[in-house]
């Protein structure tokens, strides 16, 4: 029985973290707007250094097979 090649592409998505702890006085405590607020703006100061990978995240991603052609391996 002749064989083929084929080739298999697989991806997946995952996550990376972070995550820090800061005082925030009582007006800011109590607006889901004005923590929101300090959530954004902590997005944009933070330059992704201090990210960890999240173990725990896995989503599939693309899972593809592709016959190649006769003589490729």
């Amino acid at each position: 029985m002749k064989k083929r090649s084929v080739r298999i592409s697989l991806s997946a998505f995952t996550r990376v973290s972070y995550e820090v702890v800061v005082e925030v006085d009582e007006a800011v405590a109590n607006s889901p707007q004005k923590l929101q607020d300090l959530a954004n703006r902590t997005w944009d100061e933070t330059d992704g250094g201090d990210f960890v990978d999240d173990a725990d995240y896995w989503e599939k991603g693309t899972v593809e097979a592709e016959l190649l052609p006769e003589g490729d391996s």
